[in-house]
């Protein structure tokens, strides 16, 4: 006979299905939630490490009408990284949540402007980094 998964919950030490099991069930709105921050939240956090670290790497992608692009590429930076540490605070989730999908569609046309960019000159980042930034975003 198998013993049950230990789990440390919100409730405590309890126990709960195997892992296996677990893995099979069907996903609640609070397991999709989570899963969502696990997998975004990196992300953003990465993207704003290096918007912070390396704007240069940015830089030839501003359009020429923007003032200050340097500014704005730390300022990005600086907003994707408060926004994937709200994720994890409870008060501050739903906020983040929303201040994320607006910064997302914001950034849109940047990110087509610069898959079509690489992908027409055969230059850059091929399909397979554009196919997600480009494909998973409805303006």
């Amino acid at each position: 006979m198998r013993r049950p998964f230990l789990a440390f919950g919100r409730e405590g030490l309890s126990y709960s299905p195997s892992p296996r099991q677990y893995a099979t069930m069907p996903l609640s709105p609070d397991r999709t939630a989570a899963i969502a921050r696990l997998t975004l939240a990196p992300l953003y956090l990465l993207a704003g490490i290096v918007h912070l670290l390396r704007p240069d790497i940015f830089a030839p992608l501003m359009p020429p009408g923007i003032p200050q692009p340097h500014a704005v590429i730390l300022l990005t930076g600086i907003a994707e990284i408060a926004g994937a540490s709200a994720l994890f605070v409870p008060r501050l989730r739903a906020f983040a949540g929303v201040m994320l999908a607006l910064y997302a569609l914001c950034v849109y046309p940047l990110n087509i402007q610069h898959a079509v960019r690489d992908l027409s000159t055969g230059t850059g980042l091929g399909l397979a980094y554009h196919y997600i930034p480009v494909s998973s975003r409805s303006p």
